[in-house]
């Protein structure tokens, strides 16, 4: 899965294993298709690096970056 700008740091599964997340040094969260590795969707509303990304039992994702927010992502 390529397309992030920087180190990735969090990687995490959905609840059902169709989806994954990750989170990087460039400030993004990143949803991806893991069998085509299409990039499904694209976050960058933290003003630092993102050293953790999950998935929430509803299927929305959760980032925590080192500027103290902590994002939920429909």
């Amino acid at each position: 899965l390529r397309g992030h700008e920087g180190m990735a740091w969090g990687c995490a599964w959905s609840p059902d294993g169709a989806l994954v997340a990750s989170s990087s040094w460039d400030q993004q969260v990143r949803v991806w298709d893991p069998g085509t590795g299409a990039l499904l969707a694209e976050h960058r509303h933290h003003g630092s690096n993102v050293p953790w990304v999950a998935f929430l039992a509803d299927g929305r994702v959760v980032s925590v970056g080192e500027d103290r927010k902590v994002l939920v992502w429909d």
